[in-house]
């Protein structure tokens, strides 16, 4: 068969089939050397065909497998993908949580243990001053600024040092 349609194609098949029977009938003997010459013509074309069609068959049988295989894989995902996002999602989120509250942000000074205050203590503003010369009655200024130098300095937890002489 040449590059004809599929319609065509059943018209030639059908007029060689009735021109073979009217052969075989009439002179068996050229009947069937057209038979065998038909054969001989129409078998090489017959096995490619045999050979393409199987060819298609393993490619669609492939392609039939990868196509279970991906429906199978997004309906797993869909049954269990979204819970497991959503999870994933939770755990980072109280991970962040976690580091914001242990780690302060760059650029602040939030320790409340540290030892240095800004601003005026009690013993050093002018108000711990006036309170004390009232205390003390008519004390003067610089006298109460001494003392409360000495307190300060005795709260002081000083190292010993080696005084190597």
């Amino acid at each position: 068969m040449h590059e004809f349609s599929t319609a065509d194609g059943f018209v030639e098949i059908t007029e060689s089939l009735a021109d073979m029977i009217k052969f075989v009938a009439n002179e068996p003997s050229v009947g069937l050397f057209y038979i065998q010459q038909h054969t001989q013509h129409a078998m090489p074309n017959l096995v490619n065909v045999k050979s393409k069609v199987a060819e298609k068959y393993r490619e669609m049988t492939l392609h039939t497998e990868d196509l279970e295989d991906s429906i199978t894989m997004v309906r797993s995902m869909k049954d269990t993908g979204f819970p497991i996002a959503d999870e994933m999602i939770k755990d980072i989120k109280k991970s962040l949580a976690i580091i914001s509250l242990k780690q302060p942000k760059r650029g602040l000074i939030q320790c409340p243990s540290s030892g240095f205050q800004m601003g005026r203590t009690i013993s050093w503003g002018l108000n711990a001053v006036y309170a004390r010369q009232d205390s003390e009655g008519s004390g003067n200024y610089l006298s109460s600024v001494f003392k409360s130098a000495k307190e300060r300095a005795s709260n002081f937890k000083w190292s010993k040092l080696d005084s190597k002489e």
